[in-house]
């Protein structure tokens, strides 16, 4: 069947919206929060215990996938943590807890590498880790979230990739895919194995986080600049919710506007012909 010069048109505007919507690429959001002593207005982690006291680094990617296939498995967004200790020998990583909102579920976490998810799965924040440990973090002056709708997912040692750094540093890198979109929210990590802290104290455990911890978490979009003073001292994390249809590009939009905008003139222009 041949095709008139209108429904030629209209199909070469299709072409063309899908065309501008494959060029529009892939959304990534990228941030660093960082602690360097002596505290001040710009560390976005904070620290306790003796080892980690002379510095810790978190670095967080998230990127729409846009439903890549790993393993013919389709996923909507990948997570990626570096977390780094500026000194050698000043205690590992035990555990590391991530929030989540409710409606998320440790199935929600896929391809998983770089570590092990703990055993008990998503659970508030108490004195009690989700592998039913004690949470040594709270009484040494972390945040305490008990009682709130908080879920944490932990990830706990082997902690087994160990990213290229800086020389002298401890960094681990944990990563993941799942369909849940980036929400702001929390971390938590720790270092399980009591130790001393500067005035040799014993029974010290390192612990880092976020310094916005135990506040409300923003609901700015996930692209908003991590500096920005809305959201800093948050990190990307996944949300509970699934992801939502992403808001069309601006190249997307402009694309079908003058495409449609072309075939209404001449739609005119071929009625006002017929006309004559």
């Amino acid at each position: 069947m041949r095709l008139t010069r209108i429904e030629s048109f209209a199909a070469l505007v299709v072409v063309l919206v899908c065309a501008s919507s494959a060029m529009a690429g892939t959304s990534s959001y990228t941030g660093t929060l960082t602690y360097v002593p002596p505290i001040d207005s710009t560390d976005g982690l904070r620290a306790t215990g003796g080892g980690w006291n002379d510095g810790l680094t978190l670095a967080w990617l998230v990127e729409d996938t846009h439903g890549i296939k790993v393993n013919n498995v389709a996923y909507d967004w990948y997570y990626q943590y570096d977390f780094s200790v500026a000194s050698e020998g000043q205690g590992g990583l035990s555990y590391f807890l991530l929030e989540v909102t409710p409606g998320f579920v440790l199935g929600d976490i896929q391809q998983l590498t770089g570590t092990t998810a703990a055993s008990g799965g998503v659970a508030p924040w108490t004195n009690k880790l989700p592998n039913g440990k004690d949470n040594k973090g709270v009484p040494n002056g972390s945040p305490d979230l008990t009682g709130t709708d908080s879920l944490f997912v932990m990830f706990e040692k082997p902690f087994t990739v160990e990213v290229p750094g800086i020389p002298g540093n401890l960094d681990w890198r944990i990563s993941f895919y799942s369909n849940h979109a980036p929400f702001w929210g929390d971390f938590f990590a720790e270092d399980g194995s009591a130790g001393s802290n500067e005035e040799g104290l014993k029974g010290i455990f390192n612990t880092g986080y976020n310094r916005s911890f135990s506040l409300k978490d923003p609901t700015n979009a996930p692209g908003t600049n991590p500096n920005d003073p809305l959201v800093f001292g948050n990190i990307l994390r996944p949300d509970g919710v699934s992801a939502i249809p992403p808001v069309p590009e601006p190249l997307t939009v402009a694309s079908a506007f003058f495409a449609i905008a072309g075939l209404g003139g001449y739609i005119r222009r071929r009625t006002g012909r017929a006309v004559a």
